[in-house]
Formats: C-alpha cells, sequence, structure tokens
C-alpha cells in the first residue's frame, strides 16, 4: 500500500480542504481487529500512567507549598 499526497489533493483559498468526492475512492488500511485491541491496550495503559504522573505532581506541588510554609512560618 502506498498512501496517496493528500495534501496535492487540497483546494481552496482561506483553508486547504480535501473534498469528499476526492478522497472517498482511497481505501485505508486498517490493522486487524487483535491488532486495535493491543493498540487501544497500550495507549490506556499510557493514559494512566500520565493520570499517575499528574496526580503525583500535585502531591508533589503541594508537599512543596507544606515545606515553604514551614520554613517561612506562613500561616493559611
Amino acid at each position: 500500500y502506498e498512501a496517496p499526497n493528500i495534501a496535492t489533493l487540497a483546494t481552496g483559498t482561506t483553508f486547504q480542504e480535501v473534498s469528499k468526492e476526492k478522497i472517498s475512492h482511497y481505501k485505508v488500511p486498517l490493522p486487524s481487529l487483535e491488532k486495535q485491541k493491543e493498540i487501544i491496550a497500550e495507549l490506556e495503559t499510557y493514559e494512566q500512567q500520565i493520570k499517575m504522573a499528574k496526580q503525583n505532581i500535585v502531591s508533589l506541588e503541594q508537599k512543596i507549598q507544606n515545606r515553604l510554609k514551614t520554613l517561612w512560618k506562613i500561616e493559611e
């Protein structure tokens, strides 16, 4: 399978677009359902890692604030 250069199909002056008519006859290969499920599982793992990292950042930021308050004896 060789992908067409979609940009060469685009027309328009304000913004470039590719019409449904021009692109509809191209076939886009998809991975097997098994491979799609593997990809989804991998992406979900990354999403979970991102979520945990964000929670860790919030926790660490709070620890920093608490430590600064202790150092500077700042009252809330």
